[in-house]
């Protein structure tokens, strides 16, 4: 999923890089938490909170432009986002 495109249901999830490797992390660490600190490393340049949400609100928007009731990405207030369990899989 690093350099290639994911997919959801049979569809491709166009991406930037950044957000590529956001959802990355966070579905290799799904069920967990995924701290801000620990998206930073992901993102090679904005390193702030405000950047990591910005990627995460495009993973989302590209998510739902394949699949409107996607909710598989969950906000943990003043910690970071997690990978809720029970989503599907994006193929890489």
């Amino acid at each position: 999923m690093w350099q290639r495109t994911p997919t959801w249901r049979g569809e491709r999830i166009n991406l930037p890089l950044t957000a590529q490797r956001i959802l990355a992390t966070l579905y290799q660490r799904r069920g967990e938490v995924v701290s801000y600190e620990d998206l930073f490393d992901v993102v090679k340049s904005g390193r702030n909170r405000d950047n990591v949400r910005k990627h995460v609100s495009t993973i989302r928007d590209a998510f739902r432009e394949v699949d409107p009731s996607f909710e598989g990405i969950e906000n943990v207030p003043m910690r970071g986002f997690r990978w809720v369990d029970g989503a599907r899989k994006p193929r890489a």
